[in-house]
């Protein structure tokens, strides 16, 4: 197993919990394809957190393109592959089994007016998993 923790991120607590619920359950390297697609554009990840928000193209309803969210993950996903490969594990087989965002502490930004910054810590444990074939034995 690898886990990950990325601390302070500059994300969305609200957006990265919508984004690690989808990756959930997939393969690595199908995460972070579909992720590099969400940053371009081209596809769009359900949002369930969300209200008010168009439905999209496919088999979806509510979507949107969390870019700066899926850069961040997409970048905790290749630090779970390279801790994969100095363990000596398959960087194929790697499955994503459990994924949590948590709201981080209440930063600041200087000035007149000062605002809120949205900070989230996010974790990520893969584990390798590969396919079995079931052999029956008929006696």
């Amino acid at each position: 197993m690898v886990k990950v923790i990325g601390r302070s991120l500059p994300i969305s607590t609200k957006t990265s919990v919508d984004v690690l619920r989808f990756i959930k359950g997939k393969k690595v390297s199908v995460a972070k394809r579909y992720l590099k697609q969400v940053e371009k554009g081209e596809r769009a990840i359900p949002l369930r957190k969300s209200r008010e928000i168009p439905h999209r193209v496919g088999k979806m309803g509510a979507g949107r393109f969390p870019k700066k969210a899926s850069w961040q993950i997409v970048r905790l996903l290749n630090q779970a592959e390279a801790e994969a490969e100095a363990k000596g594990l398959s960087t194929d087989d790697l499955v994503i089994i459990h994924t949590a965002a948590h709201k981080g502490p209440t930063l600041w930004h200087y000035g007149r007016r000062r605002v809120k910054r949205k900070v989230t810590h996010i974790e990520l444990v893969a584990k390798e998993r590969k396919k079995e074939k079931k052999t029956e034995e008929k006696k």
